[in-house]
């Protein structure tokens, strides 16, 4: 299978493994066609990792007010202890 083709099933399959070995591996290219979709392929690639970045940066910013809203519910919800011995 040609590289390219396998870039994009790659990108379809969102495969972010296979993605970073081929483009480890990446041919010199036969055409300026096949170097222009190679450029289309890698610049597609990138658009969707600056999606799944921004998704998990969201994602990690719900996380921590979730995490400071369950630490300051926490504090308010501790009552002194009653000393009964004294």
């Amino acid at each position: 299978m040609k590289w390219l083709d396998e870039f994009k099933i790659a990108l379809i399959e969102e495969n972010d493994t296979k993605i970073s070995s081929l483009l480890s591996s990446m041919p010199s290219f036969n055409t300026i066609e096949e170097n222009q979709e190679a450029m289309a392929l890698i610049d597609q690639a990138r658009k969707t990792y600056i999606l799944k970045k921004n998704r998990l940066a969201k994602q990690m910013q719900q996380l921590e007010k979730s995490r400071k809203f369950l630490l300051s519910s926490e504090n308010k919800t501790k009552h002194p202890k009653l000393d009964i011995h004294s």
